[in-house]
């Protein structure tokens, strides 16, 4: 059950015109307090988001080193989204790393 300040969260957020029922994640190889606004990749699946955060996946954006290891301050955050303009990719999508 969730505690009086997550539900005070979810109320704000939703007054807020976030969509609170549906939780989405964000991989990252970087800690930072703030989204860049005009970019933010989001997954439906936590274990899609954490390839991003690990490097096994790149964007163009954000050029992380593949070596294997997870970068210090790497995490996945699960947020909820008030979408806007998106793109939506269904099925396979490998994103291509630079030579």
């Amino acid at each position: 059950m969730a505690d009086q300040g997550e539900i005070d969260r979810l109320n704000r957020a939703k007054g807020m015109g976030f969509d609170t029922s549906k939780k989405w994640y964000h991989g990252t190889a970087y800690d930072f307090d703030e989204f860049n606004k005009n970019r933010i990749y989001l997954s439906p699946k936590p274990e899609i988001a954490g390839k991003y955060a690990t490097g096994e996946f790149i964007s163009d954006y954000n050029k992380v080193p593949k070596t294997g290891d997870i970068p210090e301050g790497a995490n996945v955050m699960p947020l909820y989204a008030k979408f806007k303009n998106q793109l939506i990719v269904e099925g396979q999508y490998t994103p291509k790393r630079e030579a």
